[in-house]
């Protein structure tokens, strides 16, 4: 009888074991990108041509702020009434995006444009509230997988073999 129940117990670690792998892979895989995502901003520098009939030109991020425009031949400001931007709108893939519509006035029309601008990534949680949740929720899901690892060893007598 004692040897049965030796079996079920291995049985239980091995079980216990190879759950614990997969919840650290699937906490790993899920967790890495998104705690830093969901609460810094994002920065881009980039050079977009401008022209009147392209229409939007999609950019970084769900949502961008801090938005300064130049033109790249004459390094000249292009003031805000010249382009509009557009946030939280669909792209074309789908995905939350903003855009910036090239068309809106007339001036360096056919040029090539200087965007920098600072962005919300696409996970990214605007309120401050909300991002301290995001690094509680990791926390209790590292403990929760430490507590189905320990849970079986406890109520074993394992711990008894090595003392």
């Amino acid at each position: 009888m004692k040897k049965k129940a030796d079996m079920n117990m291995v049985g239980v670690l091995l079980v216990t074991f190879i759950g614990v792998i997969v919840a650290l892979a699937i906490f790993t895989g899920g967790i890495t990108g998104q705690v830093g995502q969901s609460t810094n901003l994002g920065f881009k520098n980039a050079t977009y041509a401008n022209s009147t009939t392209n229409g939007y030109t999609y950019l970084d991020g769900k949502y961008v702020t801090s938005i300064l425009v130049s033109n790249t031949s004459s390094h000249s400001t292009i003031v805000a009434g010249n382009y509009t931007i557009y946030n939280n709108i669909l792209n074309a893939n789908g995905e939350l995006s903003s855009a910036i519509d090239m068309r809106a006035g007339d001036t360096a029309q056919g040029t090539t444009w200087q965007v920098a601008y600072t962005f919300q990534p696409l996970g990214y949680v605007p309120d401050a509230a909300g991002r301290s949740i995001v690094g509680l929720i990791v926390i209790f899901a590292a403990l929760a997988i430490a507590v189905i690892a320990l849970a079986p060893v406890l109520q074993s007598k394992i711990l008894d073999m090595v003392r």
